[in-house]
């Protein structure tokens, strides 16, 4: 028995955000499943539990009240029930072109292009919830978003497109340094000129994004230098946690406020 059109949908889906974030497993609702497919959600259920019980998908955790369900690959294609995957009946082209529908149903070569979408998107940078890149971009985030709660910001979800394109400019900011440049900067910098540009009350109302906040760096560091402050940690006249109302008049005149 092969799969189906349905099938190979929810498995792009799972490789999607499971290999294609670099990660064995992931927590995916049927819900989530349906919309990213199109494909009604009751149907999607029918089918995500046939790819379960054919041990294709493995159900590492199951569903509860308040929890979705945990589904990682089954790696062990030997194992799968209900079709030989190393012939034509299976997951596998025999000739090593990926994944096909045996069947050749009219459904093959609209299914060959959601692969293709797939396959290049995984191509782009993406990173992991806990990955550096993401945990700067979130930081960034809320301190835009506590001082200016209107201004539109990417949701919170690491998987989100918008958050993933904050991310990957802080990425570059510390693998690169500013566009053009090729000398980066220590997360501990990033961190540090983060504060301040959300501290000082004109970068706050210029630096609304991550690929701003890589823009203005240079202009950043200089000003944050002239207040007395090293990014790598030396003694500062500067204090992260003194409000800007309570600045002398020498702090004020040194971060040209």
């Amino acid at each position: 028995m092969a799969i189906n059109a349905t099938q190979f949908r929810i498995l792009l889906v799972v490789w999607r955000y499971t290999y294609g974030f670099h990660r064995k497993q992931h927590k995916l609702s049927t819900t989530f499943i349906a919309r990213a497919t199109g494909i009604h959600r009751k149907q999607v259920t029918r089918e995500l539990s046939k790819l379960i019980n054919r041990k294709i998908l493995i159900e590492v955790e199951k569903p509860s009240f308040n929890s979705s369900r945990v589904i990682a690959f089954n790696k062990h294609y030997e194992s799968y029930q209900g079709a030989n995957p190393l012939t034509g009946s299976g997951l596998v082209d025999p000739t090593g072109s990926g994944l096909v529908d045996p069947t050749g149903s009219e459904s093959a070569p609209q299914e060959r292009k959601v692969l293709k979408k797939v396959l290049k998107e995984k191509s782009d940078p993406k990173f992991s919830p806990d990955s550096e890149p993401i945990k700067a971009a979130l930081y960034l985030r809320d301190l835009i978003k506590k001082n200016h709660p209107r201004q539109p910001l990417p949701p919170e979800d690491p998987d989100s497109e918008k958050l993933q394109k904050w991310a990957a400019s802080l990425d570059q900011l510390h693998r690169l340094g500013p566009p053009g440049g090729d000398k980066g900067y220590s997360w501990t910098e990033i961190k540090s000129l983060i504060d301040f540009s959300q501290a000082d009350p004109f970068w706050q109302g210029n630096i609304l994004s991550a690929s701003k906040f890589r823009e203005k760096i240079i202009n950043l560091e200089s000003q944050y230098r002239r207040a007395g402050s090293k990014p790598k940690g030396g003694s500062s006249s500067y204090n992260q946690n003194k409000p800007i109302e309570q600045w002398t008049k020498e702090e004020r005149e040194a971060a040209g406020i």
